[in-house]
């Protein structure tokens, strides 16, 4: 009989963003209302992601990083046959086919938190993708990979899920932001282009690998009284922020859905071609609007916020639309397919 330990494996930092430890820590307070024990896996030590965890109460085991991928499957492998896991979840770039082929015979359910299908025929119980377009994606796997695909798997704390459309459309002409794995230079030039469009109320968020920016945008915006600063907020904060804001400001990945779900009139900026990918089939859906930094295209992005700002119809058309492909259910969702192979291996 294994132990009612759930591993979980993920990555945070400068070029991963935070999107994969914040669907992570969902599913973790998840699992641990049904009674099962969260241990996080990761690769290196961060303070702020550990200094998180910890007032979470999850626990955490820090790895080296190792030379191969294979090498740190060995170690993966040791700590599920020590804790006796009964599942391990991954969601992290950082894999590969051979790293799951190591863990094949540990006999724990593995389930792969996915956003770019680029492993072929991978060792895993269960594959979810809930990108928007993950439907259209055709995935080599094996019969015994259960698939899991599309909007209604998309992993965000419940806290961003919304109470209706009439509250919605009574928020005031303000503005937020947030742009994790970007450079200050690009955070402060989208800061000042919505500081010159007069909203009632702009509110910056930085997350917690956002330090040093933090401090920076402190000194800077100093002496703009409508703004307002906010860092390493949980996810109920940063839902309540999303949804004092008729327009929210953020990058293409997991942030873009969460914005979506809360209601917000929502612009994304893509930091990398599978949040590209994202952004444009969001776009080509009328869900959000791709940011640009382009003079020409903060030209336009200045007019549609002013025709949007006008028009309560138009707007309650777009949020309609967004809260209904993104329900803010998946995380339940998610956690039962996981606690369902668990049974199944029990």
């Amino acid at each position: 009989m294994r132990d009612r330990t759930v591993l979980i494996r993920t990555d945070a930092g400068a070029s991963t963003g935070f999107g994969h430890i914040a669907r992570c820590i969902g599913i973790a307070k998840k699992l641990a209302e049904k009674k099962y024990t969260p241990v996080f896996i990761l690769e290196d030590k961060n303070k702020y992601v550990t200094d998180m965890l910890k007032r979470l109460k999850f626990g955490c085991c820090c790895i080296d990083k190792k030379e191969t991928l294979e090498k740190e499957a060995v170690e993966v492998k040791n700590i599920i046959l020590r804790k006796k896991a009964a599942a391990c979840v991954f969601d992290s770039y950082n894999l590969n086919e051979n790293y799951f082929l190591k863990l094949k015979d540990t006999s724990a359910p593995l389930i792969l938190i996915d956003d770019r299908n680029y492993l072929k025929f991978p060792e895993v119980d269960v594959i979810v993708n809930g990108n928007l377009f993950a439907e259209d994606l055709k995935y080599s796997v094996s019969k015994t990979t259960s698939l899991y695909l599309g909007a209604e798997y998309f992993i965000m704390d419940e806290a961003f899920r919304t109470s209706g459309l009439k509250g919605i459309l009574k928020r005031k002409t303000s503005a937020g932001m947030c742009l994790s794995s970007v450079k200050f230079e690009v955070l402060l030039k989208l800061a000042r282009f919505l500081c010159s469009l007069n909203f009632d109320n702009l509110s910056i968020v930085l997350t917690a690998l956002q330090k040093k920016y933090y401090e920076e945008s402190l000194k800077y915006f100093s002496g703009f009284k409508n703004v307002k600063l906010y860092f390493n907020l949980d996810a109920k904060e940063f839902s309540s922020v999303m949804k004092k804001n008729m327009f929210f400001f953020t990058t293409g990945g997991t942030m873009m859905c969460q914005s979506l779900c809360s209601g917000c009139i929502t612009y994304a900026y893509p930091v990398n071609k599978y949040q590209e990918k994202n952004v444009l089939y969001t776009e080509k859906k009328k869900l959000a609007k791709k940011i640009s930094l382009k003079q020409k295209c903060m030209a336009e992005m200045r007019k549609n916020i002013a025709y949007l700002s006008d028009l309560k119809e138009k707007r309650a058309c777009i949020i309609r639309k967004a809260i209904e492909t993104m329900d803010g259910k998946g995380l339940g969702r998610v956690t039962d397919i996981i606690t369902g192979k668990i049974n199944e291996r029990n």
